[in-house]
């Protein structure tokens, strides 16, 4: 594994680590960023949503690829004082966020599910999500940590049944498919892609 350390670092920053040394920008790009991209078939004509985006790292990137870029995020720092691109940002959380219905093809919520209170709220989430979701559209809840022990039975239970008991829970007319990433190495976390069809 490639490993590179600054102090300043904006891999670092959002704790892309292991064993608290950051990973490289080749293994963050190969690891976390190309997979989301792919998994989401991003393109040009894409309206994209990121819930929760941090410090910015992943969508000052994607908004180079997609034809419509927002962000929101609950820190109103982060989107005042330390997002730097050209997306729309907005300082709501994922509950009270008030885009119109179908206003996304393409929505990302990444290393957020992990701070959830629970798997209903979870699911509460992800209507609401639903319904700024076009037809057609993908939603991607990346990065789930299942093997901590304080979220391993809310969240971990049902990443580990089959695709048709994780569509019954939901109850959504949706395909679901819950995919494991590539990078076992760097942490012990799944994503869960929502097709809208």
């Amino acid at each position: 594994m490639e490993y590179h350390n600054t102090t300043k670092d904006p891999i670092a920053s959002v704790g892309y680590t292991v064993n608290g040394v950051p990973i490289s920008r080749r293994v963050y790009n190969s690891a976390y960023l190309r997979p989301c991209i792919d998994r989401l078939e991003l393109n040009g004509k894409s309206r994209y949503l990121e819930i929760g985006f941090g410090s910015g790292l992943m969508l000052r990137k994607i908004e180079k690829i997609v034809g419509e870029s927002t962000g929101i995020d609950i820190s109103q720092e982060l989107c005042e004082k330390n997002y730097t691109g050209t997306s729309r940002v907005y300082n709501v959380s994922v509950i009270n966020m008030k885009f119109k219905e179908g206003s996304f093809d393409r929505m990302l919520m990444y290393s957020v599910a992990m701070f959830f209170p629970s798997i209903h709220y979870l699911k509460r989430v992800i209507r609401i999500c639903l319904n700024c979701l076009s037809t057609g559209g993908i939603l991607l809840v990346g990065d789930v940590l299942i093997k901590n022990k304080k979220y391993k039975s809310r969240i971990s239970n049902m990443i580990s049944m089959n695709l048709w008991t994780c569509w019954t829970i939901f109850g959504y007319p949706y395909s679901i498919m819950v995919q494991p990433k590539c990078k076992r190495l760097i942490n012990d976390r799944e994503d869960i892609i929502i097709y809208k069809e």
